[in-house]
């Protein structure tokens, strides 16, 4: 190889090397297929801290539409103690369109894929009535204390419009590391 064709070589593997990187985040975003464990493994590494959890999926339009405010109680909150998971219920196969769409959004927090897809089987394991969108929101014991959806029929949920509402009111209670179970059920 001539020192020319090399140096070519070399100049277009370091562009695609940024390019790589600039599109990954630089390691910033970190999507994990997950099933129900890997699931309550991230939950479990946020005991102590009320966790809001966003079911959604790219194909979901009031999901997407929905995002950026996820996004936005991430930064708003997470110095009062909120953790913010992302779980794309999106079909396996789909990861690189995932991770593209929460890089756009700037997502900095975890960010999971079922690895069950879309369907029944991953409603069912995670518990989603009704569909996407939908969240959970724990109190700081790990236990579920509000549920939302974007279906206004799936009871025993709150809309949308009340997710910052009680992210707000349970940030706010007292806490005390005693006050937390010895074993949780963080599904």
């Amino acid at each position: 190889m001539r020192v020319g064709s090399s140096k070519r070589l070399i100049l277009a593997l370091s562009v695609a090397a940024v390019v790589l990187l600039s599109v990954a985040g630089c390691g910033r975003l970190d999507l994990q297929v997950i099933d129900l464990d890997g699931y309550n493994r991230t939950l479990e590494k946020h005991r102590g801290r009320v966790v809001l959890v966003d079911f959604w999926a790219t194909w979901c339009i009031p999901c997407v539409e929905h995002f950026p405010k996820t996004v936005e109680w991430s930064r708003d909150y997470a110095d009062q103690g909120l953790a913010v998971i992302a779980v794309s219920v999106d079909d396996t196969g789909s990861e690189a369109a995932v991770a593209k769409f929460l890089e756009k959004q700037g997502a900095r927090f975890d960010t999971l894929m079922s690895e069950m897809g879309t369907g029944t089987e991953t409603w069912d394991a995670f518990e989603i009535p009704g569909g996407v969108p939908f969240y959970k929101l724990y109190d700081r014991t790990g236990r579920v204390r509000y549920r939302f959806s974007g279906n206004a029929d799936v009871p025993d949920t709150e809309p949308l419009d009340q997710i910052e509402a009680r992210i707000k009111e349970l940030l706010a209670e007292k806490w005390r590391r005693s006050d937390q179970p010895s074993a949780v059920s963080r599904q």
